[in-house]
């Protein structure tokens, strides 16, 4: 998974009638963002059998007559089976957070100590898309399927 988050301030400004420009600010500040986040997801599963049998496997070993020993159906059954699946997904928002900080601000937001109240409203989409595939040798069809929204 990969999330990727941008935060840009559009507007700030000092509701304080107390402060020295580029030096100090003590008090309430109203500041509006653009923000801005992307989820990417993917996943995937493969699975693989092998299987070996021998269903007609027979031996006959005759001590007093040899030529009546016999063995037969010792060529193996190969069965295979492949099963394949996954999916991506992707989710992508945007909202306008707005804040109410009360804040102590030196040098010009060098160093910052404040608390405050956020509303972040903001729409977001979401897509998703699948697939899963299997296949085997035992006389079965292939078969392959693809899901999205």
């Amino acid at each position: 998974m990969q999330d990727f988050q941008k935060v840009v301030p559009i507007v700030q400004k000092s509701l304080s009638p107390w402060m020295i420009p580029n030096i100090i600010n003590f008090g309430p500040q109203f500041v509006m963002s653009a923000a801005g986040a992307l989820t990417l997801e993917a996943l995937g599963q493969l699975e693989s059998t092998l299987t070996f049998s021998w269903p007609n496997a027979r031996a006959v070993l005759d001590f007093a007559t040899f030529s009546n020993s016999y063995s037969s159906g010792w060529t193996p059954m190969i069965n295979t089976n492949t099963q394949a699946a996954g999916g991506f997904s992707a989710m992508a928002s945007l909202g306008l957070p707005v804040s109410l900080i009360f804040s102590l601000n030196f040098l010009n937001g060098k160093y910052v100590l404040g608390a405050g109240v956020t509303d972040a409203p903001e729409i977001t989409a979401n897509a998703q898309a699948g697939f899963s595939f299997s296949a085997s040798n035992d006389g079965s069809v292939p078969t392959c399927s693809v899901t999205g929204n």
